[in-house]
């Protein structure tokens, strides 16, 4: 008996029957039956496996839902060369294939989405490819209509222990804590391994130091004074964060480098000294 079946608009039905079975069917008439052989290797600790489901769980489409089922998804496409796409005429979005991994602690349904025999001249004319739009709708709608039927109810991914979750300050690399005047707005608690949980405190938005060696002088009616400045706070450091960001982000380092700077430049701003009257209560 099928469990899942899945038409489509070519007279395509496809039939899943249990773990590693399924056919193909066209017309009513069963075109094959594949049954796949398998093993099992480890790959990952348990603990790796944890966390990687526990991320994946974010890009899972709501169209793929069970009552109280953790179910997590990878996606991805295969593109085509854009000088080939042009030669063909063909707009940018055109892509090779899509497929859809998507699993449950029970369940795991890999789906590819594409035309088997590529892209050429006689394919544009019978508009036998699929643009990124289009696939993600119809992956979306197949990962739906097996999903929700076969994963099974109130299924949870089992924290296999040797797991911590740690506050973390939002944009520090390597992940640090939060300091106790960093926003709200800019924390955050993940999943962390134990024992690479951060143990350092972030510094961005730590309270400023004090300038120090205070001395005045008074020459006739004029009060002159001197102090020794503090360091640059390596928050608003140009040098510092171009290295930083040059360390941690790779090939987005310049995009990241100019978010923090127009951040700095609205919200923060540069070190000055103004000099304070306590008798008047004023600058």
């Amino acid at each position: 008996m099928c469990l899942v079946t899945i038409p489509d608009n070519k007279g395509l039905r496809y039939c899943w029957f249990k773990q590693f079975v399924f056919a193909f069917y066209k017309d009513g008439i069963d075109e094959r039956v594949e049954e796949f052989n398998y093993s099992k290797n480890r790959v990952m600790k348990n603990t790796t496996a944890y966390l990687i489901s526990y991320m994946l769980k974010k890009a899972t489409n709501s169209g793929v839902k069970v009552k109280g089922t953790d179910i997590a998804t990878k996606t991805g496409t295969s593109s085509y060369d854009e000088a080939r796409l042009k030669s063909l005429k063909i707009k940018g979005d055109a892509i090779q294939d899509a497929w859809t991994v998507t699993f449950s602690p029970d369940y795991s349904v890999a789906i590819w989405y594409g035309y088997v025999d590529g892209l050429d001249a006689e394919a544009v004319k019978n508009k036998h490819y699929i643009t990124m739009d289009h696939a993600n709708n119809e992956r979306t709608k197949i990962q739906g209509a097996i999903g929700n039927k076969i994963y099974e109810k109130n299924s949870k991914f089992k924290n296999p222990g040797g797991i911590v979750s740690s506050e973390v300050e939002l944009e520090t690399i390597p992940a640090q804590l939060p300091s106790e005047n960093t926003p709200a707005d800019m924390r955050g608690k993940f999943l962390f391994i134990s024992g690479t949980e951060p143990s350092d405190v972030s510094t961005r938005y730590s309270k400023l130091q004090d300038p120090t060696n205070l001395s005045y002088s008074v020459v006739g009616n004029q009060l002159n004074l001197s102090w020794t400045s503090i360091p640059t706070p390596d928050a608003i450091d140009t040098n510092y964060l171009t290295d930083y960001f040059n360390n941690g982000y790779g090939e987005w380092a310049s995009d990241y480098l100019a978010k923090r700077l127009a951040y700095n430049n609205s919200k923060i701003g540069t070190v000055g000294y103004e000099i304070y009257n306590k008798k008047t209560n004023a600058l």
